[in-house]
């Protein structure tokens, strides 16, 4: 009897829990600045995710969320196709009411990236443009 009372417990603290429908005033809006690579990490793959972690501590923490993915995981490959991936990749994000409504790949962090001045200024830059467009 009591076993049954605690997988009853569990089950519907887990359902209701799950399938709470929340007003649009509850929903979380949010960005997030997203770096992407898979198991191959090379010198230059570890550059952009320092630059990119740098940038935003320095910059970024009160206005958005960092998130490295490996999309090498099964659970993470939809972000290839979500943002047509080619290679490691920053990808700033903007969710409303629960979806994303905006997004932006940063690709020409390669071109900038033998230099550490310029990949920051140019992360900065690109980072401080989303945020006036998207708030």
């Amino acid at each position: 009897m009591f076993k049954k009372m605690i997988v009853s417990f569990i089950f519907f603290t887990l359902f209701f829990g799950i399938n709470k429908s929340y007003t649009s005033d509850e929903i979380p809006s949010k960005s997030i600045i997203y770096y992407f690579h898979d198991d191959v990490r090379c010198a230059s793959c570890r550059l952009i995710e320092q630059y990119t972690t740098e940038v935003y501590n320095e910059n970024f923490k009160d206005d958005f969320e960092l998130k490295v993915i490996d999309i090498s995981i099964e659970n993470n490959r939809h972000f290839v196709k979500d943002y047509t991936l080619y290679t490691k990749s920053v990808i700033l994000s903007k969710i409303k009411d629960g979806k994303e409504v905006e997004f932006k790949n940063l690709d020409k962090i390669w071109q900038y990236l033998r230099d550490k001045k310029k990949s920051k200024a140019y992360l900065k830059e690109e980072i401080n443009n989303f945020l006036k467009e998207n708030n």
